[in-house]
This record gives C-alpha cells, structure tokens and sequence, in this order.
C-alpha cells in the first residue's frame, strides 16, 4: 500500500501490527533517516536495545539469500518484535523483498530506507503492492513543515521563540529534515534552554544553507580529485564539521547519482534525468554534476554506497577515530572515481 504524509504520521503515533514492512525513499534523506529512527524506536527504544535490533546491508542482502528472511523470522531472547533496518536500498533488491512480503507472516518490523525512486521502480512496486507493507515518499520541508520542526525543537528545551523566527529560518535553510533540524539544534545551544529564539540569533548563528566546504568534499571526492578533496576535509574537520555529517552528505550524493545512473540505464538522456531531480543540482554545480554521472555507473555507485555505509557503522560501533574513518573513505572512493 502507499501511505501518504498523513498515514505516515498516524503510523508513526499508532503502528498499524498489520503492516510488516516500511519502505521509506525521497529526495530528503534527512526525513527518510528520521522517520526510520522513530520507526526503529517503537520497537527498540531509544537507544536501540541490541536483543530488538537488527541492521543489515544490501551487500549482505546480495550474499546471503536467506538473510532477510531470517531476520524477519528471529525471536527475541526475551519475547517481544525486533526492528530490522535495512539502508540505501535499491531497486536490484527488489525481488528479496518481493520473497520476504508473499512468504510466511512474521512479526518483526522490517524499515527500509532508500533514496529517489521513480514511480515505476520495482522496489516501490513491490511495497505498494503488498498488503502487510507500505511505502511512504519523504519530500522536503516546505514553511509550515520547517516551522513544526522548529516548535518540537523548542518545546524539547522548554523554548519559544519570537513570531519571525520561523520566516528567518525559512530564508537561510533548505528543504533537507537532517540540516534543518542539525542548524536548529545548534541554535538551540546557543541561546540556552529556556531561553526565546530571535531573528538576531538566527542570523548569527546561522549561515547560508549551502555548506561550501562540504560541497567541496562531495565534490571533490566524485571527480576523483583526492588531494583536494583530503584538503576540502580538512578544511570541514578544522570548521567542527562531524564526520558523520560529512558521510551523511556523500551518501545523498552518491544516491542522487544512483537515481541518474538508473535511468541512463534504461535509455534516458543525461541532461532530462539530472534535470528531474528533487531538489535541482545547485546550477553551479550542475556541469559537474553531470559530468559525474557520466563517470560512475551503478554497478560502481552500488559499491560506493557499500562503503559509506559501512564507514558510518564503523564510526558508530568500533571506537576508531572517526576523522580517520572519514579520511580513509574519502580517499577510497576519490581513488576509484580516477580508475574509471
């Protein structure tokens, strides 16, 4: 089934035990990646109790047939559902959701994330037709959905703010739930809890929406380019960029370039797919853009992706300094844009 914005909320109040699997794709990863951590902690709390948790990768997916299945099937020690989470999903996993929703029924909830989808694509297809899963598109904040983001902000830290703030914000932020809601947060520890949010707070303490020296990374790093994008990096470190955030940006890069390789796949013209994407290409990178998208096929984004995934799981689970775990993947994939 689909869910549209207003199911999507209901079902994030009230879990419907009928449905299965959640398919969540858009333009907004920072939306897509909110709205499955809320998902994940209906089941799992907050933090994640590890007994009600479980995440795999597509590459696991890809390697071991009955992963997905089994997951599902799992029984917690302690009784109860487990959360699996599944990220950066793509249309070659289509057919193992497709065996997983027309099998047996399962308890487990089962949250994909993914990126742009077409209306056509097999993965969605697979959701929306299933009676015991849904897929929901997650679109950018437009004022009134950065103004809620605002208020829940606010009301965390016992805030209010003056009536022009949500305006102001609206002017320097874009449609992305991640940044929007990092910028906030960070306005926030400025003003102090309990404290009134003014426009004057806003305008210092937050800039343009467009973060140049991570734009560079990204960019950067896509062109191959590695000893400016090692510099670009440490540029963002030396700014109190967080290397999560720096993964974070590459991924919806990288993602955003899967979605064009898709279709040049299937015959389209590179100029008409890039100019579908939501949000456009910044139009000062758009000749570069393209010219990426020209160089990377999916077979190559798919690894990509792979590696991203498992750098921001290393940064979260081993311990290992985390600008090093950056560094180390910045230059992986700047060194395999060269090879092609």
């Amino acid at each position: 089934m689909k869910f549209n914005a207003r199911q999507l909320s209901k079902f994030l109040e009230t879990p419907d035990p009928s449905v299965s699997a959640v398919l969540l794709f858009g333009p907004d990863q920072g939306l897509v990646s909110e709205t499955s951590s809320k998902l994940v902690s209906q089941i799992a709390g907050r933090p994640a109790d590890p007994f009600l948790f479980d995440e795999l990768t597509p590459a696991q997916l890809k390697s071991e047939p009955t992963a997905l299945m089994d997951a599902a099937l799992a029984m917690p020690m302690m009784g109860g559902r487990k959360a699996v989470l599944v990220r950066q999903a793509t249309d070659s996993l289509a057919g193992r959701f497709d065996d997983l929703l027309g099998g047996p029924a399962f308890d487990n909830l089962i949250v994909v994330e993914a990126g742009e989808l077409a209306a056509r694509s097999r993965l969605r297809k697979v959701f929306e037709k299933a009676g015991n899963a849904a897929a929901a598109g997650c679109y950018g904040d437009d004022s009134r959905g950065l103004e809620t983001v605002l208020r829940e902000v606010l009301a965390a830290h016992g805030m209010t703010a003056d009536p022009d703030v949500a305006g102001e914000l609206a002017g320097r932020l874009g449609n992305d739930r991640m940044v929007s809601r990092g910028e906030i947060e960070k306005l926030v520890l400025y003003v102090g809890d309990g404290g009134r949010v003014s426009s004057d707070d806003v305008a210092r303490v937050i800039g343009d929406n467009v973060s140049l020296s991570v734009d560079a990374v990204v960019f950067d790093t896509a062109d191959g380019n590695s000893e400016h994008s090692d510099q670009a990096l440490n540029r963002a470190f030396a700014e109190g960029v967080p290397p999560i955030q720096i993964l974070r940006a590459l991924q919806r890069h990288f993602q955003r370039l899967h979605w064009v390789a898709g279709h040049l796949d299937q015959g389209a013209r590179l100029d008409s797919a890039v100019a579908k994407l939501k949000p456009p290409v910044f139009f000062k990178f758009k000749a570069r853009f393209q010219r990426q998208a020209g160089q990377w096929n999916t077979a190559r984004l798919d690894r990509a992706m792979e590696l991203l995934l498992e750098a921001e799981r290393q940064c979260k689970q081993t311990g290992a300094p985390a600008e090093a775990i950056c560094q180390r993947t910045v230059l992986r994939l700047a060194g395999a844009a060269r090879r092609q």
